[in-house]
């Protein structure tokens, strides 16, 4: 035990990259913890309070949101890391500009469709909520563009307080708000608040005054990365956001409203995944891209460590899904056990995606990614609506699941000519999760044939198996083994 406390020891006062990045992930774990927490209490309490169409009509807002902000994403945060002159003023001022600029006239755009979205679901007095809602992008546009430095740097307590400390306050301002208005204003005075207090935050804590000079070098290297990535971010919302107009459109804003409560708790573990590993991995990657060796190693080591945590924690879910949805929203809820546990699986294999994608950014290749989307889109888009009209809820994840396949096939594929990577080893990486998951997966299954009940005990007994896969995982991997993800990089 010794020896494992001064390699933990080692690990975090050491100022090679890895430590750097091993502290920046606790900040990160911390503060996205705290935030997750804060949004699923948001959702056990507002669930009690307010309909589900209330839901369905903030999804729809969101939505909408999300279409009209890719129509024009080029990429800015990506593109101040990736570039080796990302932290010069000029470089960042042409990124505020840009950003500024492209807000504005989206929220001009996106002020005259709130009426003809607002048609589409039938909801005429949508287009007011839209409106107000849209407000976001302008908001979103005017944030401090030294926000990205600090990702860039690795300096993530001052990026926690911005991005999850505003977070936190939006949804403190939507619980409070529902216990007076009842009604999907809650949920968007939320909305709004955190997106407020986000720019606010940006620039007391990274501050940043522009001018009105445009570096034009700088610029053509931002729409030179741009070029790359035209199109993926609008690939990325139709994978995204497609399934809530269809669901909203072909069955209704009510069953829309279940839907959304379900796809968010799924979502979580990849929302707390890019707020603590993403940000690390695209800097980190992006340090070593000229070395493609050791790119691809410490790319099959990020992999082999997320594994441990995620594989465990899919089957945990999946095994327990009806429980968890009991004790999260209500007994009503856990008739989507089905659906929620196809989308929980999808959203574990979009995690591995992730690093993949982070992987091609690092090296300047978002096209690689972009082509991937492609596939995965177009799948999308030919499925949903049968699936949807034919199977409901259970088609319309299922549809979610085929695509990412689909997705992460592509990247695998493309990797082996971009790095030298052998699908073999890739996929060995993933032995050790499945191996640490088998602690649930065999009790797990036992359970559910012969143990009717599904209460909160149920659900305490997977906890405690999944923390027991955790604990064995990490131990084996720091203690037992000298793996070159815990040496020195």
């Amino acid at each position: 035990m010794t020896d494992f406390t001064q390699r933990i020891n080692k690990l975090f006062r050491s100022n090679n990259l890895l430590s750097q990045s091993i502290r920046g992930g606790s900040v990160l774990a911390v503060g996205s913890a705290i935030e997750n927490l804060l949004r699923l209490i948001r959702n056990i309490i507002l669930v009690r309070l307010l309909a589900p169409d209330t839901f369905g009509l903030m999804a729809t807002v969101i939505a909408s949101v999300s279409v009209i902000d890719a129509l024009t994403q080029v990429g800015l945060r990506q593109s101040t890391i990736q570039n080796k002159s990302g932290r010069d003023y000029g470089f960042l001022n042409s990124v505020w500009w840009i950003s500024s600029v492209r807000g504005l006239l989206l929220y001009i755009l996106a002020f005259f469709a709130s009426h003809y979205i607002s048609a589409y679901f039938g909801k005429p007095n949508l287009d007011y909520i839209l409106r107000v809602g849209f407000l976001v992008i302008l908001l979103n546009g005017l944030i401090s563009p030294r926000v990205h430095i600090l990702e860039k740097e690795l300096r993530f307590k001052q990026w926690v307080i911005v991005m999850q400390g505003a977070g936190v306050a939006g949804v403190t301002v939507a619980i409070i708000s529902a216990f007076f208005l009842r009604n999907v204003w809650a949920l968007l005075l939320g909305y709004i608040a955190e997106a407020l207090l986000r720019v606010i935050m940006s620039f007391v804590l990274c501050p940043f005054k522009p001018n009105i000079r445009f570096d034009k070098k700088y610029s053509i290297e931002i729409m030179k990365f741009s070029q790359k990535l035209f199109g993926l971010p609008i690939l990325m919302m139709l994978y995204a956001q497609t399934d809530i107009f269809v669901i909203g459109k072909v069955l209704s804003i009510q069953t829309l409203g279940f839907y959304v409560l379900v796809r968010s708790l799924t979502e979580m573990p990849n929302d707390f995944f890019s707020k603590i590993v993403l940000p690390i991995i695209l800097p980190v990657f992006s340090s070593i891209q000229d070395d493609r060796d050791k790119l691809r190693n410490s790319f099959f080591s990020a992999t082999q460590i997320i594994g441990i945590l995620i594989i465990p924690f899919m089957a945990f879910t999946v095994l327990f899904s009806e429980s968890i949805l009991k004790i999260v929203y209500g007994e009503e809820y856990s008739r989507l056990a089905v659906p929620f546990c196809i989308l929980i699986v999808t959203t574990i294999i979009l995690m591995f995606s992730s690093i993949f994608v982070s992987m091609y950014f690092s090296i300047g290749l978002p096209n690689i990614h972009r082509t991937a989307s492609i596939i995965r889109t177009i799948v999308f888009l030919i499925l949903i609506y049968p699936a949807t009209k034919i199977f409901g809820l259970n088609g319309a994840a299922f549809t979610a699941l085929i695509s990412i396949l689909f997705l992460i096939f592509i990247q695998i594929i493309c990797a082996h000519r971009v790095i030298n990577f052998s699908i073999y080893d890739y996929l060995n990486n993933y032995i050790r999760g499945i191996k640490v998951s088998l602690f649930i997966i065999f009790p797990g299954i036992f359970l559910n044939i012969f143990v009717q009940y599904r209460g909160f005990g149920f659900m305490l007994i997977g906890i405690i198996l999944c923390l027991i896969a955790w604990g064995y995982g990490i131990l084996k991997m720091f203690l037992f083994d000298h793996d070159p993800v815990i040496q020195e990089s």
